[in-house]
């Protein structure tokens, strides 16, 4: 060969060529639940294809690349093909670099398979994101370039990937999530009737449930009262059901830190496809008669209407709520039947009396008129009270020749399990006024026995008329001795 007198420079390409890669979701419900501590798992598969007519093998590495969003870290990726785990795997950040090696040889037009599991952990916010929805959703499960990732975003190439679809089969993507823990909390039952306390009482219903194809977490539950102001809270039972088997007297208002009293501070856990019951029963007193009616009952205003009460449960960063609410129930009504008798013959009725209701304010003092009690025949006087609250009878004028009652009568009824019981408040303090007994049980009776103009009353022993009169014998007595040594 004749020379020509030119350099010759010669370029030698590795080109790949006969290969190309795809990449999809792996499984027939792919899913990348996040558990209650944060971890989660991705899985992907990534095919290799030998699309030439004859035996042949890979010059490049396969380039695994995993892009997630903020929050999201990957702690660490396992590539299995034919079942195992392949070494010498190459990580550069998120670049994943699997050996030629690992796969060759190829026979003509064979696909081999490589699952890609991505075991990560999102933060706290994260999570929130993605139950709150504000986590950027996946495009599709197959995304047609990585301009803009979203979601659990994974992709694959190879150097000289010879594809007629080009990369528009190299990305995957799957949507993290929170699998839905619920909670919900439903009126049970109002107990019009006065239990033993002279309270009443409402029972809800609380119920978790974790899906069957969820993961084992754990919760906390927090429950809150938040009646009309017409009722005084008294205190709360919270028993679990058959998880737990325990009950707790909640005192006061609320919040109500349920799961802490009952699992001694410790989150409860909860299995896949487990149901956990609470039964809250809240005792309060009220409403007042004279009250805002409007406010009994439920609106959509929620919080300070009727009998209103939420729960919250917080597992992890999810946190669920529910809540549920019953009209305030009208006041329990009790007939008083007021005997008016003198102190000098508590078998005679008399006439001309008049008396007022009051309640009782927050100093103890008679507070707000209620009522005046109605003369039914002569000396006998009747009202309705309100089981459990207490209330003030004043007498606002007395019979012809007798005195009022000096000390307001503090009374109050009791409504048990044998009946209506009324009771004196202020026994020790006022003068006259006697229980009596009512052969009706839905009617109370008491006696105020008022003291002729000029009379002393009697304080329940010998009477102060008594004793003044033993003082002037005294004295008297004591006169006449002085008289007697001086003469």
């Amino acid at each position: 060969m004749a020379a020509t007198g030119r350099d010759l420079h010669c370029v030698v390409q590795n080109v790949q060529g006969g290969f190309a890669v795809a990449k999809a979701l792996h499984g027939d419900e792919p899913k990348a639940t996040i558990a209650f501590d944060g971890t989660f798992t991705a899985t992907y598969d990534i095919t290799v294809i030998n699309s030439i007519g004859r035996a042949s093998e890979l010059k490049f590495p396969v380039v695994d690349t995993v892009v997630y969003p903020e929050g999201f870290t990957v702690e660490e990726v396992t590539f299995i093909h034919q079942g195992q785990p392949i070494s010498d795997v190459e990580r550069d950040g998120n670049f994943f670099r699997i050996p030629a090696d690992a796969l060759n040889p190829f026979s003509a037009g064979e696909v081999k398979t490589i699952t890609v599991e991505v075991q990560g952990r999102a933060t706290a916010e994260a999570q929130k994101n993605v139950v709150d929805g504000l986590l950027e959703r996946c495009e599709s499960a197959n995304p047609e370039n990585a301009q803009n990732p979203r979601g659990l975003f994974n992709g694959v190439s190879l150097e000289g990937e010879d594809d007629p679809e080009g990369e528009r089969n190299n990305y995957a993507c799957i949507d993290p999530e929170q699998p839905g823990i619920e909670v919900s909390k439903d009126v049970a039952e109002v107990d019009v009737h006065h239990g033993e306390e002279a309270t009443r009482s409402v029972t809800y219903t609380v119920t978790v449930t974790n899906p069957e194809k969820g993961i084992t977490r754990t919760y906390e539950l927090v429950d809150t009262p938040a009646f009309s102001d017409t009722v005084t809270i008294d205190h709360a039972y919270i028993a679990s059901g058959d998880t737990l088997a325990k009950t707790g007297l909640f005192p006061g208002g609320g919040p109500y830190d349920v799961t802490s009293v009952l699992n001694g501070g410790e989150p409860v856990e909860i299995g896949p496809g487990e149901t956990h019951t609470y039964t809250v029963t809240v005792r309060f007193t009220g409403p007042r008669a004279s009250s805002d009616q409007n406010s009994w009952q439920c609106s959509a205003d929620g919080e300070g209407r009727g009998l209103f009460n939420s729960v919250e449960l917080t597992s992890g960063a999810v946190t669920a709520t529910d809540d549920d609410c019953a009209p305030v129930p009208p006041p329990g009504k009790v007939m008083l039947r007021l005997e008016k008798v003198g102190a000098d013959d508590l078998t005679i009725p008399l006439s001309g009396a008049a008396f007022a209701v009051h309640e009782v304010a927050e100093d103890g003092s008679p507070g707000q008129f209620v009522a005046a009690l109605e003369t039914d025949v002569a000396g006998y006087h009747t009202g309705e009270l309100e089981a459990g609250v207490p209330y003030f009878l004043i007498e606002t004028k007395s019979p012809q020749d007798y005195q009022l009652l000096p000390t307001p009568v503090k009374v109050m009824v009791r409504s048990t399990a044998e009946g209506n019981v009324l009771e004196i408040l202020n026994s020790v303090d006022v003068i006259g006024a006697s229980v009596r007994e009512s052969d009706d049980p839905d009617v109370v009776v008491v006696q105020v026995a008022d003291v002729r103009i000029g009379t002393l009353p009697k304080t329940g022993g010998s009477g102060v008329g008594e004793l003044t009169v033993l003082g002037v014998l005294i004295l008297v007595v004591g006169v006449l001795t002085a008289r007697r040594r001086s003469a």
